[in-house]
């Protein structure tokens, strides 16, 4: 055992410590955006209009997705940010204040979601998968519990 271990043996022991820290850069945005100044035929706004079907660029990631809706939500880069599992979907949690469901939804998972009783749940419109009445029930039924949709 070292010196320093000798003196302070409660700094080596078998706790979770947090001592790194998080690095990041600034890259494109994970989300398409709508541009009406390159519309000059019928094909450039039928490419803008797949904006509305799937809002993610290719190769995005939910974690990444999840760390600029952290940040387009006003919230700091300090704030907890975990992905947790919720019935049979993993959400990420926003300091247990907002669910974001970047990956998949199911009414199970909708359900788990409103017992939650987060302040805000945001969930990407392609997970719908134009499944209108899911859509439409999640929003009712947020509202009814008193959740941000």
């Amino acid at each position: 055992m070292n010196a320093e271990a000798q003196k302070n043996p409660e700094l080596f022991t078998e706790k979770k410590l947090d001592l790194g820290f998080k690095a990041f850069t600034l890259e494109p945005s994970n989300f398409k955006v709508w541009r009406t100044d390159i519309i000059e035929s019928e094909a450039d706004l039928k490419n803008q209009m797949e904006a509305f079907v799937d809002p993610t660029r290719a190769r995005s990631e939910a974690e990444n997705m999840a760390w600029e809706i952290l940040l387009k939500s006003g919230y700091e880069l300090t704030t907890p940010i975990e992905q947790v599992k919720i019935a049979d979907i993993f959400v990420y949690s926003i300091s247990g204040e907002v669910l974001l469901a970047l990956e998949k939804i199911t009414q199970q998972s909708i359900d788990a979601i409103i017992v939650k009783k987060p302040k805000r749940v945001i969930v990407l419109d392609r997970l719908f998968a134009s499944n209108d009445q899911l859509k439409t029930n999640t929003a009712l039924q947020m509202k009814d519990a008193g959740v941000e949709f």
